[in-house]
């Protein structure tokens, strides 16, 4: 009986423990409940800043909810605090023991890093290289390789730099963001701040102000006019045309619907405010810079998200013709832009000199100032991060030079600038001497070297055709994969054709439309987000990826494998899903065909490698259950898995589009030969041919290459009217893999008769 009641009493105590624990867990998630509903409306209607202080007091009640942490840690670095957001995120990170949120682990380490925790950074990144490494073809393996390369300079000290004065304009700051500084004499400058972003809503907006400098001190001054500051936008980042006649601006309703204005000086004062006339529709353009070339052409680079791009936010050039107007934009290429943001450019054509902002080159922190030498805004060296003190773990942008290039301006929310509840969160305008000799001294000496080697990276076809070829399919995979969505059994409902007329344009705007149905059946936070954000931006890239590629078909010299994978959820049965999966795969396909990607003559030459997997690969947890829709249709995870996937591309480089060979002496084409692969440090032979396009004999004078790698031998150096002649060659595989070219400049005796370029592809291979 004693043995009964012991047992009994331990019984009776764990229940009680238990119920203990259970109610007490339940009352801190109720408590923590309506601050992350308050928080979630906040970051719905736009407002990070209201949503972090709901999720800080709901993290005192309850800190150890994944959601709360993980909506806390990615909040907080949505408003650049990075120091805490690490520490929030490292938390999720390890509480996220199912893999629920597998970007927390990316998240941290881009927190660390912004932070300034290099060596925890590192070990970050070095596990993410290790969980990648079976695909280290992904974009996420690719990251952590150029991550981990960066963090080790950096702890290394690769990034110091120059020692040069630098200041914050502190009597020109707020605590909130001050940015876009613009000199426009060496006591006055324009600047872009904003307003109402913690404690006002009402006021909330961005509008720009002059400051004037007395004695040593910036002092912030007035509001610019109405007709800059328009009411009901945003106003930000000004520039003056190159005769100092005009302001540009950027004027936004939102911040993706921007467009760039002009307004004629008039006296001390500004004239009515238009948009610039540009050969283009895009709804986001910003950061304009006027120019003029050393040739006397107006320009102007501004930033945008357009079509054509590499993915984020590009730099564009368009040139002003003789009625004032701007032409069709032109991409800066993948020697600049990538498939993350490019911001901020400032040119200096007298000295062949673009600078920028980046997230991706290869910085210390978010983003970096970097510059690179350019004579043309076509042909650029390579790509040079500006260092400390310049550059720093945080956000490092709007870099300018004075006239006398003897100081400049940057903006920043580096540690150490006016703060208030934040410590990184906002942007502080800083004033710098610029040492120019000390760190472009020697950029004469260094243009010079890249002409004479001709080793741009450049916007046409010329000279390296293979290297454009590699760089832009590198950007196309950087871009993969791309997830297209589908609403349920669409298109083409209960049929088991497996192919369809409808084009993925017209499935994606169906599924747009049915956004309040969604709602109504199942009113999930996570389904709001997804078409909200996740269904547009998904069509986005995948329009993105195509104006890439139909780049890439203008130059390449092989066909293109495209590879597709079809999903499906589980509601319906296998074989169905099957079918439905191919018609998915080929509405994708016909929305392809009717952008017209290809050029007619290489109609033949698209690849498709599709797999339809159906409802193979379907989550588990996916309900299949036709009588319960909420959960089969209309939950997050049926919606995520009706889907087509551009998983990769790949180049065949079994088959040659192109006939290479010059067909009118004033349309001479680069000549290219395939020579295949070449294995590292050793020699290989080839023999190629050399045309003569034109009408009379062509006389060799001489012959250049773009290294020291290849010897050239003429039998005779005279080559008769449409003949050809043959041309031995020795070329010193490079040390490193991959593929490359290698270019050949033949200069005709007369003056009459142009270069010829001979442009070699090779591909480094040891086995």
């Amino acid at each position: 009986m004693n043995r009964i009641f012991f047992w009994l009493k331990i019984f009776l105590t764990i229940l009680t423990v238990f119920f203990y624990f259970t109610v007490f867990s339940q009352e801190k998630t109720s408590a923590a409940t309506p601050y992350i509903s308050e928080a979630k409306q906040a970051l719905e209607a736009g407002d990070p800043y209201l949503a972090e202080r709901a999720l800080d007091k709901a993290f005192k009640v309850d800190g150890e909810n994944l959601e709360l942490l993980h909506l806390f840690g990615t909040t907080l670095l949505r408003i650049n605090e990075y120091q805490r957001a690490s520490e929030i995120l490292f938390k999720a990170y390890n509480a996220d023991e199912e893999n629920n949120y597998p970007e927390l682990i990316h998240l941290l380490g881009r927190a660390q890093k912004s932070a300034g925790l290099f060596r925890k950074a590192l070990e970050t990144y070095e596990l993410i290289y290790s969980e990648t490494s079976q695909d280290p073809k992904s974009a996420e393996h690719k990251h952590a390789v150029k991550e981990i390369s960066t963090i080790k300079r950096l702890i290394d000290g690769d990034f110091e730099g120059i020692e040069t004065p630098f200041y914050n304009l502190e009597k020109v700051n707020s605590v909130e963001s001050d940015f876009a500084p613009l000199y426009l004499s060496e006591e006055e400058m324009l600047l872009s701040t904003s307003t109402g972003v913690f404690d006002a809503p009402e006021l909330r907006g961005i509008v720009q102000k002059t400051a004037s400098k007395k004695g040593k001190d910036w002092k912030l001054g007035n509001e610019l006019p109405p007709n800059i500051n328009k009411p009901g936008y945003l106003s930000a980042n000004a520039a003056f045309s190159t005769d100092s006649s005009a302001l540009f601006f950027t004027l936004c309703k939102s911040s993706s619907e921007c467009l760039i204005y002009s307004s004629k000086r008039n006296g001390q004062g500004y004239g009515i405010s238009r948009p610039i006339k540009i050969e283009s529709d895009a709804q986001l353009m910003s950061h304009p810079y006027p120019f003029r070339s050393k040739a006397g052409r107006e320009g102007l680079l501004f930033t945008s998200n357009m079509n054509g791009g590499y993915g984020g936010m590009d730099i564009w050039l368009a040139w002003k013709d003789s009625i004032g107007n701007y032409g069709k934009p032109i991409n800066l290429g993948a020697s600049v832009n990538t498939s993350s943001n490019e911001i901020s450019p400032f040119y200096l054509p007298k000295k062949d000199l673009l600078f920028f902002s980046s997230q991706w080159h290869g910085g210390i922190g978010e983003q970096d100032i970097f510059y690179t030498y350019t004579p043309d805004l076509k042909r650029f060296s390579q790509i040079i991060n500006l260092e400390k003190p310049f550059n720093s773990p945080a956000n490092d942008t709007y870099f300018k030079l004075d006239k006398k290039l003897t100081k400049g301006l940057l903006v920043s929310n580096r540690e150490g600038g006016k703060k208030g509840r934040y410590k990184t969160c906002c942007n502080d305008i800083y004033e710098f001497d610029y040492p120019f000799d000390s760190i472009h001294g020697n950029y004469e000496q260094l243009m010079a070297q890249l002409l004479d080697t001709i080793q741009y990276k450049q916007l046409d076809k010329t000279p390296s055709i293979l290297q454009e070829v590699s760089e832009i399919v590198d950007s196309l995979r950087n871009m993969l994969p791309v997830p297209l969505y589908f609403h349920n059994d669409e298109p083409n409902p209960k049929t088991t054709k497996r192919f369809t007329d409808i084009d993925y344009d017209s499935c994606f705007n169906s599924y747009m439309s049915l956004k309040q149905l969604y709602l109504e059946k199942n009113p999930d936070a996570k389904v709001s987000d997804f078409f909200k954000n996740t269904l547009p931006s998904s069509f986005q890239t995948f329009n993105n990826f195509l104006a890439t590629l139909k780049r890439l078909y203008q130059i390449t010299p092989y066909p293109v494998v495209i590879s597709v994978r079809g999903y499906a959820s589980p509601l319906a049965k296998s074989d169905y899903n099957i079918y439905l999966s191919e018609r998915r795969i080929s509405s994708v396909q016909n929305y392809f065909n009717a952008q017209n990607i290809v050029p007619d003559s290489l109609k033949d030459a698209v690849g498709w490698a599709t797999n339809p997997y159906g409802e193979s690969t379907a989550d588990k947890s996916v309900s299949d259950d036709y009588f319960d829709q909420k959960q089969s249709v209309f939950s997050i995870g049926a919606v995520m898995e009706r889907r087509v996937e551009i998983q990769w591309l790949q180049l065949d480089k079994t088959r040659i589009l192109r006939d290479t060979t010059p067909t009118q002496p004033n349309e001479i084409e680069t000549l290219f030969y395939p020579l295949g692969k070449i294995k590292p440090n050793q020699v290989k032979k080839a023999v190629i041919a050399l045309y003569n396009p034109y009408p009379e004999e062509l006389n060799i004078s001489e012959i250049r290459n773009s290294c020291g790698c290849t010897d050239i031998h003429l039998e005779d150096y005279r080559i008769k009217k449409e003949g050809s002649i043959p041309v031995e060659l020795e070329i010193i595989g490079k040390d490193i893999e991959g593929e490359y070219s290698l270019e050949l400049m033949f200069y005709p005796a007369s003056t009459e008769q142009k270069p010829i370029r001979v442009v070699l592809g090779l591909t480094v291979d040891p086995n």
